[in-house]
C-alpha cells in the first residue's frame, strides 16, 4: 500500500510539473506574440508619424491658399531642365535603388526644425530642410522630402534662404536668386537644383530622409543654373 501510495504520489508530481512547465513555454510563446505585435505598432506609428510630417510640410508650401492665384507671368518662365533630373515619385517607389547614389532633384527650400529617423540626434551636426518638388511651370507637385545638408557646409545655403544678406531689400533683389512663388505672388523657398543621397547607414523603410550635398540656384536675370555651390570651389 505504502509502495503504491509512493509511486502515486511521484506520478503526480511528474503530471504537476510538466504541466507547470508547459503553461510556462505558453506564457512564454504569449509574451513573444505581444512583443511582436508592439514591434507593430510602434513602427506603424513611426509610418503615421512619417506621412504627418509630409502632410505639415505640404500645408507649409500651401499655406494661405492656392498657388493658383500666382499668373504665370508672376511665376516666371519655366524652369530649364538639363535631362538628369529625378521625380520624387520615382525615389519613393524605388528607394532602394538610389540607396549609396547621387540624384538630382528640382525644388524649392527652406529651413524647418524636424530631425527624425536616422536623423534624430543630428541637430549638432546637420540644418533641416523642407525640400518641396517643383514643376517645370514653378508650381508645386505636393511631393516633399526632408534633407540635411551639414552645418559646416550649409551657410551659403541657409544666408539665401533667411535673407540675412540685406536689409530693406528683398532676398531675391539682393542675391539674384529665383525663388518659387506662393500664394499672392509672394517669394517662399528659392528654388534649387539639389544633389541628394541617400547614405545606407542613415535609410530607414519608414523614413523620408536624404542628405543634400551640393546644390545650384536659378538666376534670376538669364533663367539659367549657376554652378554648384560647394563642388565649384
Amino acid at each position: 500500500m505504502g509502495s503504491k501510495l509512493g509511486t502515486l504520489l511521484l506520478v503526480t508530481g511528474f503530471l504537476l510539473l510538466f504541466g507547470l512547465s508547459g503553461a510556462w513555454a505558453q506564457e512564454g510563446v504569449n509574451l513573444e506574440e505581444k512583443v511582436a505585435a508592439l514591434e507593430k505598432r510602434v513602427d506603424s506609428l513611426e509610418k503615421r508619424t512619417e506621412a504627418l510630417q509630409a502632410l505639415v510640410a505640404q500645408l507649409l508650401v500651401e499655406r494661405g491658399g492656392t498657388q493658383d492665384k500666382v499668373t504665370k507671368k508672376e511665376a516666371g518662365p519655366p524652369i530649364p531642365k538639363l535631362g538628369d533630373e529625378t521625380r520624387l515619385t520615382m525615389v519613393e517607389a524605388n528607394t532602394r535603388d538610389y540607396i549609396g547614389k547621387t540624384f538630382i532633384l528640382v525644388g524649392g527650400v527652406s529651413v524647418w526644425d524636424i530631425y527624425s529617423s536616422a536623423y534624430r540626434d543630428a541637430k549638432g551636426t546637420h540644418v533641416s530642410l523642407n525640400f518641396g518638388e517643383v514643376r517645370q511651370d514653378r508650381t508645386f507637385t505636393g511631393k516633399n522630402v526632408t534633407l540635411y545638408v551639414r552645418r559646416d557646409k550649409s551657410e551659403p545655403l541657409v544666408e539665401i534662404i533667411s535673407g540675412a544678406i540685406g536689409q530693406g531689400t528683398s532676398p531675391e533683389e539682393m542675391s539674384g536668386v529665383s525663388f518659387v512663388l506662393g500664394t499672392r505672388g509672394r517669394a517662399v523657398y528659392p528654388l534649387i537644383r539639389a544633389k541628394v543621397t541617400i547614405f545606407p547607414e542613415r535609410y530607414s523603410d519608414s523614413a523620408r530622409d536624404a542628405e543634400l550635398v551640393d546644390w545650384q540656384f536659378l538666376d534670376k536675370e538669364t533663367n539659367t543654373w549657376g554652378p554648384w555651390a560647394l563642388s565649384a570651389k
